[in-house]
């Protein structure tokens, strides 16, 4: 979409719109379109969403308010709190894994086959 959108003027009657067949008439007719005259002196044809848009998008804001707006203040997130022991091993658990399966490994072989 363009970034800068002209001013929409007036909106217009489908049956007195220039320079468009009557096919493309009903065709943007069936798709929910509407001409409307922009401020270039050409016509655009837009759904009733995009017009809205292009009437709110052309509101100017005066500074003041956007530089001393309302700040609308967010919850602090809650952070699960755990115990140092537990992410200690969870961050660690295939360290301790290797050692307890090497250790299973050292006493199978001195009870056994030594």
């Amino acid at each position: 979409m363009a970034k800068h959108r002209s001013k929409i003027v007036k909106e217009l009657e489908p049956q007195n719109v220039d320079g468009v067949t009557e096919a493309q008439k009903q065709y943007y007719n069936s798709l929910g379109f509407r001409p409307y005259l922009n401020d270039h002196g050409s016509v655009v044809w837009l759904s009733p969403s995009q017009h809205g848009f292009r009437i709110s998008a052309n509101r100017r804001i005066p500074i003041y308010r956007r530089i001393f707006a309302k700040r609308i203040p967010q919850p602090a997130l809650k952070r699960k709190k755990r115990n140092w022991a537990v992410k200690f091993f969870a961050n660690n658990w295939l360290l301790f894994l290797i050692i307890a399966g090497l250790m299973a490994f050292v006493l199978y072989y001195f009870t056994y086959v030594y």
